[in-house]
């Protein structure tokens, strides 16, 4: 068990390549700089539920075996999650995405959540899969939402999403229900 919760990172944290074979709880932490989790394992629960990355959040290529909780997290600069793999659930409700957020490429092989997540700026989830539920209800797209050759294997919610520039679903696949 790896535990920061409420944690606070006053320069760049960087855990590139780093595994965390038990739960790693990072709960209600604040990284003011560069969060930096290229090629991260997190092969048991990882929490970063209420947590404030004031820098660039990355998550590149990161690995999340099980269950991926960033409930009422704080992105105040770009986030990036291209190519990163989620084997569990994964759950984004309530989080806010101040700048750009990038998950191309992003596989998540169970369901994900976006409920009530404000994107500011552009969200890019060009040729992501989601192999469960995809939960976007009451998502705010304040910048361009792009979700050009994402395949949605299960059911797909947008209901009461909010989208407030260029949208784009081209070569999308939905499989299964879309409402």
């Amino acid at each position: 068990h790896a535990e920061f919760s409420r944690t606070q990172f006053r320069g760049t944290a960087r855990y590139d390549e780093a595994e965390f074979a038990a739960d790693a709880n990072f709960e209600g932490a604040v990284f003011e700089g560069t969060a930096g989790m290229l090629k991260t394992r997190f092969l048991d629960k990882a929490k970063f539920d209420l947590v404030q990355f004031r820098g660039d959040a990355r998550f590149p290529e990161a690995e999340f075996r099980n269950a991926a909780l960033f409930e009422g997290a704080v992105f105040a600069a770009k986030s990036l999650f291209r190519l990163a793999r989620f084997g569990g659930e994964a759950t984004f409700q309530n989080v806010l995405f101040d700048d750009e957020a990038r998950f191309s490429d992003a596989q998540f092989v169970a369901s994900v959540s976006f409920a009530d997540v404000r994107f500011s700026s552009n969200a890019d989830f060009e040729n992501m899969t989601i192999g469960g539920d995809a939960d976007f209800c009451k998502v705010h797209f304040g910048g361009d939402a792009k979700f050009d050759k994402a395949t949605f294997a299960q059911a797909a919610s947008f209901l009461r999403a909010t989208f407030n520039d260029s949208t784009s679903f081209i070569s999308a696949t939905f499989k299964k229900n879309v409402n």
